[in-house]
């Protein structure tokens, strides 16, 4: 070696440990930046799944969306929403069906609400899938020769749950309304038709036609309506369609003797 060239020092243990530390560190850094892309990129893969899926049900696709929510449930198995996708693309299916194997998506689509549900039991829209599943199964099982699999009175808790989180949804009122008219609950049915109306009053319109319809239910149309007017959320609507009810009916106000 060259008399003139200098050499660096030796290195010191306390120097060697730092650099050391310094690599285990960096080490550390590339690894959990390698999980935090795969675990985003697994989002956003199942985003992309559950979009797609929507436009699917919407296009009536229901084999294509089950494929595309089976797989965004496997990459985001904690999402709600993903599961309650996966619940409407199984009922959908269940409708394309024979019987048999249109109860076995059934079944399928109300373990996928279950889950949804119990990931978020805030989420209105998940319970009131899960009311509407319950109480399919309850017709099922009311038809000879099959078996459902939903306690009787599951889907009526299910329902007040999804009206309680969102009251304020027409749709909602009219699946529990419908609900208690196949039942036979003529004090409840009463109640949820008040409720209809007050919420939604053109729904007055149709009540005639539904099958469980009897005069009797006309006070509760009127008293639904005449809350509606109070309530002043519907403009003028709900005092015209109050005031054709009750020409139409002739039906006494609620609280009123004819």
């Amino acid at each position: 070696m060259d008399a003139g060239m200098k050499t660096a020092p030796p290195m010191g243990a306390g120097a060697s440990f730092f650099y050391r530390r310094r690599r285990v560190l960096v080490c550390l850094v590339l690894i959990l930046s390698s999980l935090a892309c795969w675990g985003l990129g697994r989002r956003l893969w199942a985003e992309l799944l559950y979009k797609g899926a929507g436009a699917d049900l919407r296009e009536m696709r229901p084999r294509a969306a089950l494929f595309r929510m089976e797989k965004a449930v496997g990459l985001s198995p904690k999402e709600p929403a993903f599961w309650t996708r996966l619940g409407e693309a199984r009922h959908l299916m269940a409708r394309t069906e024979p019987l048999h194997e249109g109860k076995k998506r059934v079944l399928a689509a109300k373990n996928a609400f279950e889950t949804a549900f119990s990931l978020d039991p805030l989420d209105p829209e998940a319970a009131f899938r899960l009311a509407e599943e319950a109480a399919l199964l309850e017709r099922i099982s009311r038809d000879p020769g099959q078996k459902g699999e939903a306690p009787p009175g599951k889907a009526r808790d299910l329902f007040e749950t999804a009206l309680r989180l969102r009251p304020g949804s027409a749709r909602y009122h009219q699946a529990f309304t419908r609900y208690l008219g196949e039942k036979g609950d003529r004090p409840a049915l009463a109640a949820a038709v008040a409720a209809l109306v007050r919420v939604y009053p053109h729904a007055a319109k149709g009540l005639s036609k539904e099958p469980w319809w009897t005069p009797d239910l006309a006070g509760a149309v009127a008293g639904g309506l005449q809350a509606a007017v109070v309530s002043g959320r519907h403009g003028t609507d709900a005092e015209k369609i109050l005031s054709a009810f009750l020409e139409q009916q002739k039906a006494p106000l609620a609280g009123e003797t004819p």
